[in-house]
């Protein structure tokens, strides 16, 4: 995709593009980071919810995601950045610091109920994040890839966190 395709029915000149991004993967980056800090605490919302049950718990965690299938369109997309800037130290770190952010948030909501103990205590909060981070994202790719698999993540988060 060109910068001209981005543009398009924007109103925006291609120079003003360039006078805020120097290039399109420096705008893309900064709309990864745009979404992760415009993002809601998840430790402030596991305080203000209260579900009964580890499923529920889970299907909370998991509603931008099931939601709106944007959100799992996006996952490709940053999966492809990553792979096409995989000998790119500097972009591949940011890449990284977006998914680190994404888990320790995952993780304050975890320790939310690890402490109502509807979630396994034999594991930090965060390695559990980065483990069911992988589980979902995994069902994710094969719902956008093959038009299957997010049914069952609901599933295999929940096995990987039950106490």
């Amino acid at each position: 995709m060109s910068v001209r395709d981005l543009l398009h029915g924007s109103g925006l000149a291609i120079g003003a593009f360039y006078y805020h991004f120097p290039s399109k993967d420096e705008y893309f980056l900064a709309v990864l980071e745009h979404l992760s800090q415009s993002r809601g605490s998840m430790a402030e919302f596991a305080e203000a919810v209260a579900p009964a049950t580890l499923e529920e718990a889970v299907l909370l965690a998991m509603g931008p995601l099931a939601s709106d299938p944007a959100n799992g369109a996006m996952s490709l997309v940053v999966a492809e950045f990553a792979l096409a800037h995989k000998g790119d130290a500097a972009i591949r770190s940011r890449v990284t610091e977006q998914r680190r952010i994404a888990v320790r948030e995952i993780a304050a909501f975890l320790a939310v109920m690890q402490h109502r103990g509807l979630v396994r205590a034999d594991m930090e909060a965060e390695s559990l994040a980065s483990m069911a981070f992988a589980t979902v994202e995994g069902h994710v790719f094969h719902q956008e890839i093959y038009g299957e698999g997010f049914e069952t993540a609901l599933e295999a988060a929940t096995r990987v966190l039950r106490p």
